[in-house]
């Protein structure tokens, strides 16, 4: 029922911007290999955010870690923009990785903390934008951090020295440096406060708009996923269980585990 569900995002006769077609993802152990993604299918039409939810091993950053090639894809079909890129090696898929860009959900352990904000912002820059130098650059730098509502003055202070908010908008403008056409942010408000996570969703929503963004979200908070996700695909032990509008989700939850889930954090 969900692969019949899962093509109705395409059948409209557009190909999405991303595409992934019976999926499978693991990791190797000292037993063997260890399947955690089985044959998940699914695809983002450009300008959608897509959420997926589920529960904490249900293989949702896997599938982050996968689309940006961290882990590889062990079997089935992933395609960016109709091309395909889950076989591609690193330099053949160099070109979609300014395309694709991934949020992480702990700044600590993805900022280099010997780096100031500022060298942070400057190392893709000069990586995917070599020709800027000097004054360029700065201004680069200094809106970069504008965009994401941070001060340029914070440019010289390293991450130890910056709030856990202001950490993961220096971690969104290091992703949009490069000018990507996709986000997989993967919970990046789950360790904020409420009102510094409404303050990040508000800005994530500008910035959709006015970079014309794609966004595939991670999150287990449904009241999150509820406020910023047009497509829900609900994840348990690695399977797609459901795949739907948010708005019919949230109103008609077929699955058990999806009313479970939602049982479970009320979202209305």
């Amino acid at each position: 029922m969900l692969d019949d569900a899962s093509q109705d995002t395409v059948s409209n006769g557009d190909v999405p911007l991303l595409s992934c077609q019976d999926l499978v993802l693991g990791y190797p152990t000292p037993s063997g290999w260890k399947e955690v993604v089985h044959r998940v299918s699914f695809s983002i039409r450009k300008g959608e955010t897509v959420a997926l939810v589920g529960e904490s091993g249900s293989g949702k950053s896997t599938i982050a870690k996968a689309l940006v090639k961290l882990i590889p894809v062990r079997g089935g079909s992933v395609r960016f923009g109709g091309e395909e890129v889950a076989a591609l090696g690193t330099s053949a898929f160099r070109p979609f990785r300014k395309k694709i860009q991934l949020v992480f959900q702990d700044p600590w352990h993805a900022l280099n903390p010997r780096l100031t904000a500022g060298q942070l912002l400057a190392e893709p820059l000069l990586l995917h934008a070599g020709g800027l130098r000097g004054p360029a650059l700065s201004s680069s730098i200094d809106n970069l951090l504008e965009s994401v509502r941070l001060s340029p003055d914070l440019r010289r202070r390293y991450p130890s020295q910056l709030s856990g908010g202001q950490r993961q908008r220096l971690l969104l403008a290091r992703a949009l440096a490069v000018e990507p056409e996709l986000l997989v942010c993967d919970e990046p408000v789950s360790a904020l406060d409420v009102s510094i996570q409404a303050q990040l969703l508000e800005l994530l929503g500008e910035l959709k708009r006015s970079r014309a963004l794609t966004l595939l979200f991670i999150s287990h908070d449904l009241a999150v996923v509820q406020q910023v996700a047009d497509q829900v695909l609900v994840l348990q032990d690695g399977k797609a269980v459901e795949w739907k509008s948010s708005r019919e989700l949230f109103r008609n939850p077929e699955h058990p585990y999806t009313r479970t889930l939602l049982e479970a954090c009320p979202v209305w």
